[in-house]
């Protein structure tokens, strides 16, 4: 029998392998009681490697900054404990902030909200519908690869052509409505019976769309990898380089995504490290174009499965009764639900 989405959503109440303070977890202690304030205290504490220039952060300070990878929250937390104010609560300045993007953002805050006691799961995706400003576009990403240090010598020696190429790329982009990789959290509401998306950064919308948002991100602006894959496989003239993410092209990445949500929704952490050469060569190295009808089969079931919002049960037996989609990596997690099969009403 299928549960309650109360009863799923319990599975998300516990950590997983890169939301686990583990002894650094009095340091959560302090973190406000309600979800908005949980969202913008873990604000604070990440900066996003393309908001560097916006912050006025400039390629020769970043190596005094902080990094951290895979995005353990562990391992977030000791780096941020060593730099002012040394602690979650206190005003942190950008430069003493860890360095990342919405990988280490979206785990941060689900390490956050779970130990406050939250139901969250983090979700894999696109940004949608930000197409906003192409000027204002234009000089986000001239600002963020300048501060990245993003092809540094084409920049010194012929800084004209360097932002002429960027500038091209930018609304080429901007034209076939470029969609941008995002993980984002979900948070489930007793109230309302129902999972809302959450983003821990409201600043990079703005900065490169001139968009403002809550932390509650309105869905128009994110599509789920299951929804682009169906989009994908449904649109005759399906344009694969909105979704394409160097070095792979629209199709592969899409798949890449999805399996990477799907996993995450059986709580092991898919961030591109920390994996076995042979599951990351499943998840990220796989092409599209070599995958066999019966793996094209089951990952349109996959797709229809986490449109549908899938609970615990539903997402062991798809995998289960897949023929073609296995990582033992998840199912040598101890956190992952396929470890031990834990139950969603542990």
């Amino acid at each position: 029998m299928r549960l309650n989405p109360s009863e799923n959503a319990l599975s998300y109440n516990s950590p997983s392998r890169f939301t686990d303070p583990k002894d650094l977890s009095y340091m959560l202690d302090e973190l406000p009681d309600t979800v908005e304030e949980v969202c913008a205290a873990a604000s604070q504490q990440v900066i996003h490697h393309n908001l560097l220039g916006h912050f006025g952060i400039k390629y020769e300070q970043r190596a005094e900054m902080t990094r951290v990878w895979p995005p353990d929250l562990q391992r977030v937390l000791a780096e941020l404990q060593r730099a002012p104010p040394h602690n979650l609560t206190g005003r942190r300045p950008p430069k003493y902030r860890v360095i990342g993007a919405c990988i280490l953002e979206s785990h941060l805050l689900a390490g956050f909200l779970r130990h406050r006691s939250f139901k969250v799961r983090v979700r894999v995706g696109y940004f949608r519908n930000v197409e906003n400003n192409l000027p204002l576009t234009t000089r986000f990403w001239l600002n963020a690869l300048a501060a990245r240090g993003v092809d540094l010598k084409r920049l010194r020696e012929d800084s004209r052509g360097w932002e002429r190429e960027v500038r091209e790329l930018t609304a080429k982009q901007f034209a076939i409505r470029h969609r941008i990789e995002h993980w984002i959290c979900e948070c489930f509401s007793e109230r309302t019976g129902s999972w809302t998306l959450l983003d821990a950064d409201k600043v990079f919308l703005k900065a490169h769309s001139g968009i403002t948002v809550p932390f509650a991100l309105p869905s128009k602006y994110f599509i789920g990898a299951s929804d682009a894959w169906k989009e994908m496989r449904t649109t005759a003239d399906f344009d694969s380089d909105r979704y394409a993410e160097e070095p792979q092209d629209g199709r592969s990445h899409i798949r890449s995504q999805m399996l990477s949500d799907f996993f995450s929704l059986l709580n092991h952490d898919v961030a591109g490290q920390g994996e076995s050469a042979r599951s990351l060569s499943f998840i990220k190295e796989r092409s599209y174009d070599d995958l066999s009808q019966s793996e094209l089969k089951d990952l349109d079931r996959l797709a229809e499965l986490l449109s549908g919002n899938p609970g615990v049960d539903d997402l062991l037996t798809f995998y289960h009764d897949s023929d073609t989609i296995a990582l033992p990596d998840a199912e040598e997690d101890p956190y992952c639900f396929l470890s031990g099969e834990r139950h969603a009403t542990r």
